[in-house]
């Protein structure tokens, strides 16, 4: 009598592996995705996040931008891009609809003062001129837009501060 040792197969073992495998090798994958940066990480905002923020101070605020989210134009000193700024700025109040209550429209350039409303705080001067800003009520300046030259790239950014406002207007307690 031969005593063989026979690996037998069967039908239920099979069924077994392959669906061992067809769990185990989506894991495997997204692993070695993640530890090989295959993929950029999710972002939502489409503004540059400043690191570290800038806090305004709020003693020097005028009363109208107490307790309001904040759109800022940092103007250069001959306010080359005032009126673009200004328009774009209008715009997206307008898009806003009922919750434009929310947003005040600002400037640290005195040229624009008859349309929105003027801070002049010396932390200021930290911010790239020529650039959006969104400022939340607390008076912390956090996500930054480049403001182009282009219809296009003007439009782009538009959309960008747009979406980035309704989404924190959307997710905010405050202001």
């Amino acid at each position: 009598m031969e005593n063989s040792a026979k690996l037998t197969v069967t039908p239920q073992k099979t069924s077994f592996y392959f669906l061992l495998l067809s769990f185990l090798i989506p894991v495997l994958l997204a692993w070695v995705a993640l530890k090989y940066s295959w993929f950029t990480p999710a972002v939502t905002n489409k503004g540059e996040l400043l690191s570290p923020p800038l806090q305004l101070s709020t003693t020097q605020l005028p009363s109208e931008l107490k307790n309001t989210w904040v759109l800022l134009y940092i103007a250069d000193d001959n306010c080359q891009q005032c009126e673009q700024a200004q328009y774009l700025m209008q715009q997206i109040d307008v898009a806003l609809g009922k919750e434009t209550a929310r947003v005040q429209l600002a400037s640290n350039h005195m040229s624009l003062q008859q349309h929105m409303a003027v801070i002049q705080d010396p932390k200021l001067q930290q911010a790239a001129s020529g650039h959006l800003y969104l400022a939340d009520p607390l008076g912390v300046i956090m996500l930054k837009y480049p403001l182009a030259e282009g219809s296009d790239k003007q439009i782009r950014t538009a959309k960008d501060v747009l979406s980035d406002l309704r989404k924190l207007l959307k997710l905010s307690r405050i202001g």
